[in-house]
């Protein structure tokens, strides 16, 4: 009787440290929870810093609420679909806040690559569209000689379903080699 009591408190132990680390686990989910919520206030606030907003973090969680901080950040250096610039320049201060120095050069690079990156886009898609034009131009010019319609109002290549086929195409083929760039700056920049 006395082995299957051992074994029976044996359980009861291993049931009791579950418990405790469910309780560890709930509460550094809680702080890195936080630490997410920390980083959405200063990515929405042009005055908070990051300093500012950990002031108030208890030592011994402090760890936790910057791996939640971090995390959000991170999300939100991304490829601009469109000009959404502040946002991704926000996070990266705020990634600079933490880091230090030693991440200035690797932020650098990823603010050169977003400018190249919009910079690449807007030049393939005003070319797309100059190509777009002097197709649509001449078949305008056709269609007025051939039907006599001289008056008629000059059409837009970006309205043509082809010039959206061919920038989806291309803007995609763009996106995916600067992603590729982007991601290893970002996995550099964890490591530091």
């Amino acid at each position: 009787m006395a082995e299957i009591r051992s074994s029976l408190d044996i359980a009861l132990e291993k049931a009791a440290r579950l418990g405790s680390v469910d309780k560890e686990e709930m509460a550094r989910d809680t702080r890195v929870e936080r630490g997410r919520r920390l980083a959405v206030t200063f990515l929405q606030s042009q005055d908070a810093t990051m300093r500012s907003l950990l002031e108030g973090v208890d030592p011994q969680g402090f760890q936790d609420v910057l791996a939640g901080v971090f995390q959000v950040l991170m999300r939100n250096i991304i490829l601009p679909r469109d000009e959404q610039r502040t946002q991704i320049s926000r996070a990266l201060a705020g990634i600079g806040e933490l880091k230090g120095s030693s991440a200035r050069g690797i932020l650098s690079q990823i603010d050169q690559l977003i400018d190249a990156y919009l910079q690449t886009k807007k030049h393939y898609y005003e070319h797309l569209k100059v190509q777009m034009e002097g197709k649509l131009g001449g078949l305008q010019e056709a269609m007025a000689q051939q039907y006599g319609m001289r008056g008629m109002e000059r059409l837009s290549a970006e309205s043509l379903p082809q010039f959206q086929q061919e920038w989806a195409k291309l803007s995609s083929e763009i996106a995916e080699q600067f992603q590729q760039k982007l991601d290893l700056l970002k996995a550099n920049l964890e490591h530091l």
